[in-house]
């Protein structure tokens, strides 16, 4: 004779108790309905869905690309390279130039005045460009504050560019030089100011806060 509450007159389990078979509460990892993954189990690369960590954190924004950001760096780089060796030229021929005016007789306060103009001229024109470079390569990294820092500073140098073109123009000389640089500041900061590296640098500060 056998009553309802024997383990073996009702092999699913007693009724109402969800979870519990024959031999009592369901182990970690499993129910009454099949196996369920638990924190730190291993699972077999060979099940369906993706591998604990495969694309990321739980929870971490997809990072979206942006071609435009990845060319305004580019330029802002080949900007740059020109100015910082213009540079480091003045602060060298700065002390030639000092060399060179001693040598031929000339007061040695033109010499000191010639000198220190060339010197804390190159050392300006390098200090920009290494703080250009900097931008650029931080931005490609997808730093919001260093892509708008560079489309503050090309704005303000485009102004420089259109004041040397106008000038130019007006004295009857060839402004293509600052006409080509004046161009290639407008394009940087129409490119740095695009939607997509907008979204390219916002989208990755959000992730990391995210952290």
């Amino acid at each position: 004779m056998s009553y309802q509450n024997d383990p073996w007159s009702n092999p699913y389990g007693q009724p109402g108790a969800a979870g519990q078979g024959q031999y009592g509460p369901a182990a970690p990892g499993h129910s009454e309905y099949g196996t369920t993954p638990i924190p730190g189990q291993y699972r077999s690369p060979y099940a369906g869905g993706p591998m604990p960590g495969q694309f990321g954190p739980p929870g971490a924004p997809v990072r979206t690309s942006s071609t435009n950001l990845v060319i305004a760096g580019v330029l802002q780089i080949v900007q740059s390279v020109p100015f910082l060796i213009a540079g480091i030229f003045a602060m060298l021929a700065g002390n030639s130039a000092g060399s060179l005016i001693r040598d031929a007789g000339i007061g040695s306060d033109v010499q000191h005045d010639v000198r220190a103009t060339l010197i804390v001229a190159g050392a300006i024109l390098a200090i920009l460009a290494i703080t250009m470079i900097v931008l650029a390569a931080i931005t490609l990294r997808r730093s919001d504050g260093c892509r708008i820092a560079s489309a503050v500073l090309q704005i303000i140098f485009g102004a420089l560019w259109l004041l040397a073109t106008v000038g130019a123009v007006a004295g009857s000389s060839n402004p293509a030089l600052s006409l080509i640089l004046l161009i290639s500041c407008v394009v940087v900061t129409v490119l740095l100011l695009s939607g997509s590296a907008s979204r390219a640098t916002k989208q990755s500060y959000s992730g990391f806060n995210s952290y």
